[in-house]
């Protein structure tokens, strides 16, 4: 699978834009960006696991489908040409029959078309065309801002509590983890700069590393040094512990450690997380616990590869600003009135040579090390030629050919780069200002000044290329016609939000209605049945029963807890009446409120639409509310357990307990659930293909999953929790689940085999595993409902107990 999508995206070549910037701004940190040469396309992605394929009646289907947009166009002409033909019968209607009598006969019988057909297919193909237009907006949308959009910025002290329960996880095989999100690419291939790239981008908030402040960025290096540390330890094993303590001037002092580590391999302690001021150095107790750390020295230190283009990618640009200077030394000594004319200028020329001759050297070492790749085809060409032909090379850029031509582009290269470091400067600026400020910076007015920052690293690197054109014409250093010098694609990782929206198909307008009414008007029509209202709450539309009022009232007084079911994506809440109809048999009271984002065929839906993680928990609580409930017990299905880890985590008050569904909140940071979803081609032999191509639902994943908001562990819930997997699921890691589970000491039985006793006595935090069963295979076979409705009522019955129990005692 890995090795298809790579094949495909080397063969698939775009416009040529810059592969990397890089540029020093005054703090002394580095800072890239980072672009592909080549675009992923949704035919270049495999399909998925175990899938059925094109043998299949659902494929016959879907193909006859989205053959109704091309026929409609192709009747539009044929309505064309009877028009013309009824209008112009002499000057088109009999050259017709005369020419081509096969168009003229069709002419004739489009004129007992009727006009419904006529019309319908006129509305199918504006829509189609809409929808196209839409897809291109969708498409066109700057990710980083839709990034921002979707949830506020990571707090750094949430962060690194993060990464500390992430590492615990993937502790054993740190590797793996890390070359999983690289499409399993060998961790030896990838490099510093990729690493960095990607822990930017799912680390803080989607970003590149040009858009980091000073301290983030050193968090950044943090974050990859303890990974480094820990896969030494993995590969090579640890030597002895010993005592670690903190360098009084700490910050300095790794920083030179850092900068020192470029040249010479280096013994890591695990991370070493930077401060955000200096008062936390001394004032947080939680923090001055790094100050003395135990680790284990590595048997042999693991360094990812330095990727030289990056490392220097100021090359060039920086050889034309020496040049000029050498000129201005020069005229400054000539204009000095203490020159003498002969013996200091033999001198000053004799000086002059042999510093050139010394920097011809390293300038053609630099070259061939930094710049070339190594074991291409033009290193091979430079290796077999002498070593005097790199010091001619150098000395012919040093010496007093072309000095005119030369100092115009030094002067003009010079001048350009420092506007662009004066307007980075500002930039930069800004960005420390905006990110201190107290209160939230709207996430368009952020994204746009990240843009400019991005903006100026793309006219730095034009400007490094002028540079190097300008070398390679003034030394004649070209092979066969063509440059030397090339970068090296960066790895491919699955940054999910920011490559285009993939596997989105168009369905007719027709068929959009056909699905929404045998859905939205059947559910409609069985939850009004059943004693639904619906009802609204700002963006949120939803379903309440009262419950049974003959049982509200609890015999110690206080009312039933009530039950909040949220959907999963498919098409809303139909395929779960039944499970449903299990928690109305409790009595109890009932919010079935609608996700429509992740309900498919809904087109005219905003790409604003999708809810924030704040908005979510503060909706659900004001829904609670209004019905003058407190808390609820709060079950989820797939996406829906997103919205339950957001209730847990920033609506802790309105969550009493919680049961989770086939869950994606547990091991988000692993990449199967983005892999399997994003990254294969959702299978056409089966009807959820019709969902998993819909434009909104891919929007959603793609654009406004901030999985860092979504992402939950067992340390962040503090209430009753029963959790539901399936062992066949293809989407959610449920085996690393598992283990994640057995190693926090979670009790874990078999959903086939389990009873009312195990909920009710395996304490707070439970866990069931349907054996053989794939991802919401409860909703197609109801004898895996009891088990559902067994656990949720066990949960109700222990937090109404929870309620009794003050009451009691008093």
């Amino acid at each position: 699978m890995n090795k298809a999508i790579k094949r495909s995206f080397r063969g698939r070549r775009t416009s040529k834009v810059p592969a990397t910037v890089e540029c020093n701004a005054d703090n002394g940190i580095r800072y890239y960006s980072r672009r592909f040469s080549n675009t992923i396309h949704s035919k270049d992605l495999p399909m998925e696991l175990d899938a059925v394929g094109l043998w299949s009646p659902w494929t016959l289907l879907w193909f006859c489908l989205f053959s109704v947009a091309p026929l409609a166009h192709m009747y539009i002409l044929l309505m064309l040409l009877r028009d013309l033909c009824v209008s112009f019968p002499e000057s088109i209607y009999v050259p017709l029959q005369l020419y081509v009598p096969f168009l003229a006969r069709l002419a004739d019988r489009m004129k007992g078309a009727s006009w419904i057909v006529d019309f319908w297919c006129v509305i199918e193909a504006l829509f189609f065309i809409a929808f196209k237009l839409k897809y291109r907006y969708l498409q066109s949308r700057d990710p980083l801002e839709a990034s921002l959009s979707a949830a506020p910025m990571y707090d750094p002290e949430d962060r690194k509590i993060l990464w500390d329960r992430i590492i615990e996880l993937e502790k054993d095989d740190l590797g793996a983890f890390i070359s999983g999100w690289f499409f399993d690419e060998s961790i030896e291939n990838i490099s510093r700069y990729d690493v960095c790239d990607f822990l930017c981008w799912c680390m803080f908030d989607g970003r590149n590393q040009e858009h980091l402040t000073s301290l983030e960025y050193h968090e950044l290096e943090s974050l990859v040094e303890d990974i480094e540390y820990r896969i030494s330890i993995q590969l090579y094993g640890a030597q002895t512990e010993v005592e670690n303590k903190e360098v009084d001037d700490g910050e300095s002092a790794s920083t030179d450690r850092f900068e020192k580590s470029r040249k010479e391999p280096r013994i890591l302690s695990p991370r070493r997380w930077r401060m955000h001021s200096e008062d936390a150095l001394t004032t947080n107790s939680e923090t001055s616990s790094y100050s003395t750390t135990l680790y284990s020295l590595p048997k042999k230190n693991f360094r990812f590869q330095v990727d030289i283009h990056r490392e220097e990618p100021t090359f060039f640009s920086n050889l034309y600003e020496s040049y000029k200077q050498r000129y201005e030394q020069y005229r400054s000594l000539v204009e000095n009135s203490d020159f003498h004319p002969v013996k200091d200028f033999r001198t000053y020329l004799n000086d002059r040579a042999q510093q050139a001759d010394e920097s011809a050297r390293a300038t053609a070492h630099n070259m061939y090390e930094r710049i070339i790749q190594s074991g291409s085809q033009v290193d091979k060409q430079i290796a077999a030629l002498s070593h005097a032909t790199s010091t001619q090379l150098a000395e012919a850029w040093n010496s007093v050919k072309g000095m005119k031509e030369r100092l115009e582009t030094a002067n003009f290269l010079s001048q350009k780069r420092e506007a662009l470091m004066q307007q980075l400067r500002g930039n930069r600026a800004m960005l420390d200002r905006m990110r201190e400020m107290p209160y939230a910076v709207p996430s368009k007015q952020m994204a746009a000044l990240m843009r400019k920052i991005t903006e100026v690293y793309d006219s730095l690197d034009r400007v490094e290329h002028l540079a190097r054109d300008g070398f390679a014409s003034a030394t004649g250093a070209l092979a066969a016609g063509k440059p030397i010098f090339t970068n090296r694609e960066p790895q491919r990782y699955a940054k999910y939000s920011f490559d285009p929206l993939l596997s989105v198909k168009t369905f007719p307008l027709g068929f959009h209605l056909l699905v929404l009414g045998l859905t939205e008007i059947p559910m409609r029509v069985m939850l009004g049945n059943r004693g639904f209202e619906k009802r609204f709450i700002g963006p949120l539309g939803y379903y309440f029963h009262p419950g049974d009022v003959k049982s509200q009232s609890l015999k110690e007084g206080g009312d039933k807890v009530p039950i909040v079911f949220v959907h999963g994506i498919g098409i809303g809440l139909l395929p779960y009446v039944k499970l449903v109809d299990c928690f109305l048999k409790s009595g109890r009271p009932i919010f079935l409120p609608e996700i429509p984002y992740v309900s498919g065929f809904r087109p005219w839906l905003s790409s604003t639409s999708v809810l924030t993680p704040t908005v979510v928990a503060s909706t659900l609580t004001a829904m609670l509310a209004t019905h003058g409930y407190a808390s609820g017990v709060f079950v989820g299905h797939s996406y829906g357990t997103s919205w339950l880890s957001y209730a847990c985590k920033y609506a802790t008050n309105a969550v009493a307990a919680i049961l989770f569904l086939d869950p994606i909140c547990f091991c988000l940071h692993t990449p199967r659930l983005t892999k399997n979803f994003v990254y294969h081609t959702p299978d056409p032999g089966t009807i959820t293909y019709m969902v998993r191509t819909d434009m909104m639902v891919n929007w959603t994943i793609q654009r406004a999953f901030p999985w860092i908001w979504i992402t939950l562990f067992i340390e962040q819930i503090q209430v009753p929790c029963t959790v539901f997997l399936s062992d066949k699921d293809a989407l959610v890691p449920a085996e690393r689940m598992e283990n994640y589970f057995k190693s926090k000491g979670v009790p874990i039985c078999d959903a086939g085999s389990v009873d009312r006793g195990f909920f009710d006595t395996s304490g707070d935090f439970n866990a069931c595993i349907f054996r053989g069963s794939v991802h919401g295979d409860f909703t197609d076979h109801p004898h895996l409902l009891p088990p559902i409705a067994e656990a949720c009522d066990s949960l109700c019955c222990r937090v109404e107990e929870m309620r009794k129990t003050p009451m009691t005692r008093s």
